[in-house]
């Protein structure tokens, strides 16, 4: 396929559903190899299939179950993206953080958000 993206790869992070999803089926459709990550492997498998289905070329498509917050995940991302394109010239950080989990101390005046930090 020849498009502005032929010859380049790209890792989508969060690329299993919404707007991740929906830049890796247009990079895909620009020529790009595309790998997605995410972190529930069912959305995963049926994004990767779909994929598939729209890229030209059935190879171009890589899936892979990571959580960003992990550093080892991410490090197994990237060299699973290397491994299978030979080379990363785009990183889509689409994947989303859940941010602090569970009950935090709120100072008075806050909109009850989690501190960062």
């Amino acid at each position: 396929m020849t498009g502005v993206l032929a010859g380049r790869a790209a890792i989508v992070t969060g690329g299993s559903h919404g707007l991740g999803l929906e830049i890796a089926r247009a990079y895909l459709a620009a020529g790009a190899q595309v790998l997605v990550c995410a972190r529930d492997v069912a959305d995963l498998d049926r994004a990767r299939e779909e994929l598939v289905g729209v890229a030209s070329d059935p190879g171009s498509v890589a899936a892979t179950e990571a959580d960003v917050s992990h550093p080892a995940d991410v490090d197994r991302m990237v060299v699973e993206a290397l491994e299978r394109f030979s080379r990363i010239d785009v990183l889509v950080n689409n994947a989303a953080s859940m941010g602090l989990q569970g009950s935090s101390r709120r100072s008075s005046g806050t909109s009850g958000s989690a501190p960062c930090g």
